[in-house]
């Protein structure tokens, strides 16, 4: 564990062995170190995807840091937007580092170690919400890497969740139809994830349980059995990334068009598109941010091992918005309180 961060995840710990056919058989995971990369996703991006992930860093340099008492990237009053870091300026120290006194004099920090804080700061490469796109939204697939987040779940600690982050600069235009008023839901800093969760048999192989896609809408975005999920060589589960808004699907066919579903009681229909274009390999690009398989009751499972390790990464306790929440953001926030610039890795 003591070089844990300092490199990203090859698969060379897996031992190999052939089978009568000839092919490469890699065994069950018998430690946290090999349970990662072995349940890594595989993404499949759409063959018309144009905004692809990238590293969190690539975003940050390309990007000033923002504050507004309403948490909103002002459209029309730019008065009411305080820089902080102009573009270029900004680097992950700087972006948790930062401070400012609110209007009832109230110093307001842009970093937090409680993952349930939200701040009025945001990151965003955005100076003018009229401007030509920035380029740092397109992403870069061959540089992104998939961040990892390791937690044992507080509603059964006999299982372990292995959490698989995305970032993407940018959440393309894809339509929605909002309570029956059609919105395009661009916005910028788009985190999604899926989670692979595991328990330990008694021979001390990892098991996965069941998996979690964050999907659109409480019929997708849940958990699924293993059966109902699609696997790349029997142990990565496969990810259908939806065009441009990058919601995660389990499956190709079957997803109906403009499918009616509600997201924290706000009914729309979902126009999301899949299908099988380009692979992105996570396991070749993983990066740990968090591991934390401290259980806070003594009759949980005594087989998985107690592990607390977190990287030295300085962005994972920005509490503030990565990104602005695009040309319908205040329309979306009146109706839909879930909607806004996302929280990252720590807060899922």
């Amino acid at each position: 564990m003591k070089h844990l961060f300092k490199i990203l995840i090859p698969v060379i710990f897996l031992l190999s062995c052939n089978n009568d056919d000839g092919a490469t058989i890699e065994p069950p995971p018998t430690t946290i170190e090999e349970a990662i990369p072995y349940f890594a996703p595989l993404v499949k991006f759409h063959t018309n995807e144009r905004y692809f992930p990238s590293t969190v860093e690539s975003f940050i340099q390309g990007s000033a840091l923002y504050y507004a008492e309403d948490g909103q990237f002002p459209t029309e009053d730019q008065s009411e937007l305080i820089t902080i870091y102009e573009i270029g300026e900004l680097t992950s120290q700087l972006l948790v580092n930062a401070t400012i006194t609110d209007v009832d004099g109230i110093d307001i920090s842009s970093s937090t170690d409680d993952s349930r804080t939200r701040s009025d700061f945001f990151v965003s490469p955005t100076t003018d919400p009229n401007q030509i796109l920035s380029p740092v939204f397109d992403g870069n697939l061959s540089e992104a890497k998939c961040y990892v987040n390791v937690v044992r779940p507080l509603e059964n600690e006999s299982y372990v969740d292995i959490q698989y982050h995305f970032f993407y600069p940018y959440n393309g235009p894809a339509n929605n139809f909002f309570a029956n008023i059609i919105v395009d839901v661009e916005h910028e800093g788009d985190w999604e994830n899926i989670t692979v969760r595991c328990s330990i048999s008694t021979n001390g192989e990892w098991e996965v349980q069941n998996v979690f896609y964050s999907a659109h809408g409480s019929d997708w975005s849940k958990w699924y059995q293993i059966d109902e999920v699609l696997w790349e060589d029997e142990h990565h589960p496969i990810v259908f990334s939806a065009l441009h808004t990058h919601a995660n699907y389990p499956q190709q066919s079957g997803l109906p068009d403009n499918f009616q579903t509600t997201c924290n009681g706000v009914d729309y229909f979902n126009i999301d598109e899949i299908s099988d274009g380009i692979n992105w390999e996570t396991w070749n690009h993983l990066e740990i941010v968090r591991i934390n398989t401290k259980k806070s009751q003594t009759s949980s499972t005594a087989e998985i091992p107690e592990i607390e390790e977190i990287s030295s990464v300085a962005w994972q306790n920005f509490n503030g918005n990565w990104g602005s929440d695009g040309p319908h953001g205040s329309w979306l926030r009146e109706n839909s309180p879930w909607f806004g610039g996302p929280n990252g890795v720590r807060c899922e």
